[in-house]
C-alpha cells in the first residue's frame, strides 16, 4: 500500500490473516476489556494479542495501523 503521507511497505511484517481476524472477533470471549469500536481499539487489541508473535516493535505496529485511522 502506498499513501502519499506514509509508506507502509517494510514498516511491519508477519501479521497473518488469522491474527487480523482474531483481533476483530468478539472480545467477550477474551478478557481484554471493552469491544473493538474503532481503529484505535483494533490497533491496541491486535498488539495485545499478537505483537509478540511478530518481529515488530510497538512503534512499527502503531505506525502501520495508524495509516488507516484517518479520524484520529
Amino acid at each position: 500500500m502506498n499513501n502519499s503521507d506514509y509508506n507502509t511497505k517494510g514498516r511491519a511484517e508477519d501479521y497473518t490473516v488469522e491474527m487480523i481476524y482474531d483481533a476483530l472477533q468478539d472480545p467477550g470471549i477474551v478478557p481484554l476489556g471493552l469491544g473493538v469500536t474503532s481503529i484505535r481499539d483494533f490497533r491496541n487489541r491486535l498488539a495485545a494479542l499478537h505483537l509478540g508473535n511478530t518481529p515488530n516493535n510497538l512503534v512499527e505496529h502503531n505506525n502501520l495501523i495508524d495509516v488507516y485511522d484517518v479520524f484520529n
